[in-house]
């Protein structure tokens, strides 16, 4: 590992990252002479990969659509329940710019002042008053006659609630994406400061979200994106790349965007430190720092990227998203009993939980790797990837 307590050069100063050296410079010495002799064959895949995720990105007729669904879900709460302060905000992927075609939609209604309806003592319970808030919002959606227009009733696409750790209510549309419907009843909503974080970096680099497309067709078709079975859920692997991009290459190539606009009011620092309104649509406060552009190519970062997490060894180290470095776990008691622990851009939910064996999705980098052989004759295709 790299000096986690100082920044190693300039670049990461400005960019207040915490560079991971070692795992670069084993990349290098493994790598170095197979990338000068393919580097052909590696423009030719990073072309591939772009266009398959040009080809599969969300259609912004699809993204209007989900839009305006929120809209009519919000205007026929208000129509039932005209005394609710709330706000339906659409997050997840179709906003952040990392949305593929059928992708789902994820809708949070933000209801701050829920609690003071459904009192059970100081600490009321959160769950128990998101599950009261979606059985009306379930009971407005079957009564309300425009939203009727709007969802599914068949048998295998009914509306249905979810009792998971964030409950849910799940619709079907007839435009033919998937809903999920969460509840948010304290003041600060994660899911919403996430999603804008990961907007802005969409639009620092357009390799970050060809990248995140990449990774996810990638550890679908290969068993690593599989949370029910012990593998990362989407909003893990993106995070993943998120660190790789700050951390694992270098220069690096994303900043930490909170703490480099520490200050300013714009990015949320945890969820004690917040903006108290986001402006999805405005520039940054101002110019990123200048630092050392780095070139590389979609498809020779996505190597970096399986050959650094083939050798990341989750039992003694973890990520984290708030500060840009790895820590090791032994500092932090918390997820001990977890094979995986990304810390959270703001609060200290892990969303590599769902792992369950890190060495099985260790040897799965390791196995796509191998499609990288110096001895084989064949070069990869984006298919033989994917697949």
């Amino acid at each position: 590992m790299g000096d986690c307590g100082t920044y190693l050069d300039a670049d990461q100063y400005s960019f207040k990252v915490f560079s991971n050296s070692e795992p670069f410079h084993q990349f290098l010495q493994k790598y170095q002479n197979y990338l000068n002799d393919k580097y052909e064959y590696f423009d030719q895949l990073a072309g591939e990969l772009e266009r398959s995720f040009i080809v599969e990105q969300e259609h912004e007729e699809d993204f209007q659509k989900k839009m305006k669904f929120c809209k009519a879900l919000s205007a026929a709460i208000e129509r039932r329940c005209p005394k609710w302060v709330f706000n339906v905000v659409p997050t997840g992927s179709s906003v952040t710019g990392l949305a593929a075609k059928g992708c789902d939609l994820d809708i949070t209604i933000h209801i701050p002042q829920a609690g003071k309806f459904f009192p059970s003592n100081e600490d009321y319970d959160r769950k128990r008053v998101s599950r009261n808030i979606l059985k009306i919002v379930q009971y407005i959606i079957n009564e309300d006659e425009y939203m009727r227009t709007l969802i599914r009733f068949e048998r295998d696409f009914k509306m249905h609630y979810i009792d998971a750790s964030i409950p849910l209510l799940r619709v079907f549309t007839k435009d033919g994406f998937e809903c999920d419907i969460a509840v948010v009843a304290g003041e600060f909503l994660s899911s919403m400061h996430n999603t804008f974080l990961l907007r802005h970096f969409s639009n620092l680099d357009e390799r970050f979200p060809i990248l995140c497309f990449v990774v996810k067709k990638w550890a679908t078709g290969n068993g690593v994106k599989n949370p029910k079975d012990g593998g990362f859920n989407s909003y893990a692997l993106v995070l993943l790349v998120v660190h790789f991009l700050q951390c694992g290459t270098f220069p690096p190539i994303l900043p930490n965007l909170a703490l480099v606009y520490q200050g300013a009011k714009f990015f949320a620092l945890s969820d004690k430190d917040f903006p108290s309104t986001l402006d999805f649509g405005a520039p940054l406060p101002r110019d990123l720092p200048e630092t050392t552009k780095n070139k590389t190519n979609v498809a020779v970062l996505f190597l970096q990227f399986l050959h650094y997490y083939s050798i990341f060894d989750f039992r003694i180290n973890y990520i984290s998203i708030r500060t840009a470095r790895v820590e090791k776990r032994s500092k932090d008691r918390k997820n001990t009993n977890k094979a995986v622990y990304i810390e959270d851009p703001l609060d200290e939910h892990n969303p590599g939980r769902t792992v369950r064996s890190e060495a099985e999705i260790r040897e799965k980098f390791r196995k796509t790797l191998e499609l990288f052989d110096s001895a084989s004759s064949k070069f990869p295709t984006a298919c033989n990837i994917y697949n």
